[in-house]
Protein backbone atom coordinates (compact mmCIF):
# COMPACT_ATOMS: atom_id res chain seq x y z
CA UNK A 1 0.00 0.00 0.00
CA UNK A 2 1.40 3.70 -1.34
CA UNK A 3 1.05 6.20 1.94
CA UNK A 4 0.17 9.42 1.13
CA UNK A 5 3.41 11.85 1.84
CA UNK A 6 2.30 14.59 4.51
CA UNK A 7 1.62 18.27 3.38
CA UNK A 8 2.69 21.04 5.43
CA UNK A 9 -0.44 23.06 4.33
CA UNK A 10 -3.50 22.19 5.22
CA UNK A 11 -7.36 23.57 3.59
CA UNK A 12 -7.48 27.15 4.83
CA UNK A 13 -3.84 27.96 4.81
CA UNK A 14 -2.80 30.49 2.51
CA UNK A 15 0.26 30.21 0.21
CA UNK A 16 2.04 32.92 -1.67
CA UNK A 17 3.57 33.11 -5.23
CA UNK A 18 7.12 34.56 -5.03
CA UNK A 19 8.28 34.29 -8.43
CA UNK A 20 6.24 34.37 -11.93
CA UNK A 21 6.07 30.94 -13.86
CA UNK A 22 4.70 28.36 -11.85
CA UNK A 23 1.28 26.39 -13.34
CA UNK A 24 -0.95 25.62 -10.38
CA UNK A 25 -3.72 23.30 -10.87
CA UNK A 26 -6.52 24.70 -8.17
CA UNK A 27 -8.91 22.22 -9.39
CA UNK A 28 -9.08 18.97 -11.10
CA UNK A 29 -8.56 19.70 -14.79
CA UNK A 30 -8.46 23.86 -14.36
CA UNK A 31 -5.49 25.83 -13.70
CA UNK A 32 -3.13 28.85 -14.51
CA UNK A 33 0.46 30.51 -14.25
CA UNK A 34 0.82 32.05 -10.75
CA UNK A 35 1.90 35.59 -10.59
CA UNK A 36 4.96 37.11 -8.30
CA UNK A 37 2.39 38.45 -5.15
CA UNK A 38 -0.06 36.09 -5.46
CA UNK A 39 -1.95 34.46 -2.80
CA UNK A 40 -4.23 31.27 -2.91
CA UNK A 41 -5.51 29.61 0.06
CA UNK A 42 -5.49 25.56 0.34
CA UNK A 43 -8.85 24.08 -0.64
CA UNK A 44 -9.61 20.24 -0.51
CA UNK A 45 -9.71 20.66 -4.23
CA UNK A 46 -6.31 22.30 -4.51
CA UNK A 47 -4.47 19.66 -2.65
CA UNK A 48 -6.63 17.06 -4.80
CA UNK A 49 -5.75 18.51 -7.96
CA UNK A 50 -1.86 18.47 -6.77
CA UNK A 51 -0.88 15.26 -6.77
CA UNK A 52 0.84 13.39 -9.71
CA UNK A 53 1.34 10.10 -11.21
CA UNK A 54 4.09 9.38 -8.17
CA UNK A 55 1.96 10.01 -5.45
CA UNK A 56 3.73 13.33 -5.01
CA UNK A 57 2.33 16.64 -4.28
CA UNK A 58 4.15 20.33 -5.33
CA UNK A 59 2.84 21.62 -2.28
CA UNK A 60 5.34 18.79 -0.58
CA UNK A 61 7.88 21.61 -1.47
CA UNK A 62 5.88 24.95 0.51
CA UNK A 63 8.34 24.59 3.42
CA UNK A 64 11.73 23.82 1.70
CA UNK A 65 13.45 26.28 0.29
CA UNK A 66 16.09 24.17 -0.68
CA UNK A 67 14.02 21.45 -2.19
CA UNK A 68 12.28 24.25 -4.41
CA UNK A 69 15.75 25.41 -5.89
CA UNK A 70 16.43 21.76 -6.49
CA UNK A 71 13.83 20.99 -8.10
CA UNK A 72 12.44 24.25 -9.57
CA UNK A 73 15.64 26.36 -9.81
CA UNK A 74 14.54 28.90 -7.45
CA UNK A 75 12.01 29.70 -4.48
CA UNK A 76 8.78 30.35 -6.24
CA UNK A 77 5.93 29.56 -2.88
CA UNK A 78 6.09 29.59 0.84
CA UNK A 79 3.65 29.34 3.16
CA UNK A 80 1.74 32.44 4.08
CA UNK A 81 0.61 36.06 2.76
CA UNK A 82 2.92 37.48 0.43
CA UNK A 83 5.87 39.54 2.42
CA UNK A 84 5.27 42.77 2.48
CA UNK A 85 9.21 43.72 2.69
CA UNK A 86 9.73 41.63 -0.75
CA UNK A 87 11.13 43.36 -3.64
CA UNK A 88 9.34 43.35 -6.70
Amino acid sequence: MTQTPHLPVQPGDVIHFLVTGLSVFDFPGRGHVARQGDELTITPELITASWDGSNHSWLELADNPAAQLARYGAVHFGIGPYPANTDD
